[in-house]
């Protein structure tokens, strides 16, 4: 009896510490990339997007990255925005201005990472509205060219 309360004591106390060990290791931060927008006046466009931490951990960094395109979904243009640390439980807001005339925008990279430069998991809370509108924007990509060559 006593060699099995050693064992079940033993058992419980390393449970206790695989358990509170492995939580304070995985402790991260959780970069959400909540959404974004583009926005655009006479020559000047400008992409909006909003980043939540719902981590413990601060983001110390990361960036975006968007492919501008014209009409007919040519893309011209890839601009990285970075951006500095984001506390844990915090949103911010980056925008990016471009002094040109776009048709539109896509979101083509989203990373962050820790105090050390190690990447963190991002997570995209966008990217099944885009991925559910993705087939629309191809046919009206290829409707764009067949016009233009049709113009010619």
């Amino acid at each position: 009896m006593a060699m099995y309360k050693f064992i079940s004591m033993k058992s419980s106390l390393s449970f206790f510490m695989i358990f509170f060990l492995s939580n304070s290791a995985f402790s991260a931060a959780s970069p959400h990339l909540l959404f974004h927008i583009g926005l655009g006046v006479d020559a000047r466009y400008e992409v909006r997007a909003t980043i939540a931490n719902r981590g413990d951990q601060s983001v110390a960094r990361g960036y975006v990255v968007i492919s501008a395109h014209d009409v007919q979904c040519q893309n011209y243009r890839d601009v990285l925005q970075s951006f500095g640390e984001i506390s844990a439980g915090e949103k911010s807001t980056i925008s990016i201005l471009l002094d040109e005339r776009i048709a539109g925008y896509r979101l083509t990279a989203f990373n962050t990472f820790d105090d050390m430069g190690f990447p963190l998991q991002t997570i995209d809370e966008t990217a099944t509205i885009i991925q559910g509108r993705e087939l629309m924007d191809r046919q009206n990509c290829i409707g764009a060219r067949k016009e233009r060559l049709s113009d010619n």
